[in-house]
């Protein structure tokens, strides 16, 4: 498997979604931190880059201490950086334009908000590259029903993998 293909995608796992004091903090968060751990240094590990997108609003302002990435999931290494404004809807030309340039094919996505931003991320990508798999062990939602938002996802073409299985698929 061409490596140079593969795309970690990170989404707002920023301390103003996943910390419990976040201005907008999604509930259950620590249940998926040692995934973002794994995710951060599996990429980098297995020369597989990592996209990370972050929230750059009114809530989360950059430059601010919220606005930070959590440890979990700041890469030392083979990290690009991505801002967006909006948590509905997922719009950056730079990011297109990075996904153009390397001819990514395939993306793992994983983050928060599920029901809000990555679903986004998701069904965008859907029409950017061949494969989008979405790491169930790695998102959480607002309204705590992350099943339902997984199977929609599912039934628009979105593969699933956990954070386990991964490895072993990008080795394979």
């Amino acid at each position: 498997m061409d490596k140079t293909k593969l795309l970690f995608v990170d989404v707002n796992t920023q301390k103003c979604f996943v910390e419990h004091f976040g201005a907008l903090a999604v509930p259950d968060c620590p249940d998926i931190r040692e995934n973002l751990m794994e995710l951060t240094y599996l990429g980098p590990e297995n020369g597989v880059q990592i996209a990370s997108l972050m929230y750059a609003g009114i809530d989360c302002k950059e430059g601010s201490a919220d606005y930070d990435k959590v440890n979990d999931s700041e890469a030392l290494c083979n990290q690009v950086l991505f801002k967006h404004e909006s948590l509905k809807m997922f719009e950056c030309d730079e990011f297109e334009n990075f996904l153009n340039e390397k001819a990514i094919k395939t993306v793992f996505v994983y983050g928060v908000p599920l029901e809000k931003t990555v679903m986004q991320v998701c069904i965008w990508l859907k029409t950017k590259v061949e494969k989008v798999w979405l790491v169930t062990d790695a998102v959480k939602s607002y309204d705590g029903d992350e099943q339902k938002h997984i199977d929609m996802l599912k039934s628009l073409g979105v593969k699933t993998v956990t954070t386990r299985n991964l490895e072993s698929f990008i080795n394979y």
